[in-house]
């Protein structure tokens, strides 16, 4: 079986520019997948369809992308109720956005 490399990434920022370059330093790495951990930003709402756009599109196609939003019992950092993680979770599938 091949080993596959996956580069967890902390969504800590909503502006794109400081993302872009965490991002190009995973890439840079030559990771099989990029998680990007969307459990880390400092408010819910700035999870928005554009930012997750944004941020795919400085993942080149040949990654594939894993989106996460886990919960304090997975080891997430953000308190949310159950419910409105769910709903962002749906939200980036349903968006498009991976």
């Amino acid at each position: 079986m091949e080993s596959k490399i996956c580069v967890a990434l902390r969504v800590k920022s909503s502006d794109s520019q400081k993302n872009k370059g965490i991002i190009d330093r995973a890439v840079s790495a030559e990771p099989d997948f990029i998680e990007l951990r969307w459990d880390y930003l400092e408010k819910e709402e700035n999870l928005t369809q554009e930012l997750a756009e944004t941020l795919l599109s400085f993942i080149p196609p040949h990654i594939q992308v894993i989106h996460t939003f886990r919960s304090p019992q997975e080891g997430g950092h953000m308190k949310i109720e159950e419910g409105a993680r769910v709903k962002i979770l749906k939200r980036l599938i349903h968006s498009g956005a991976g």
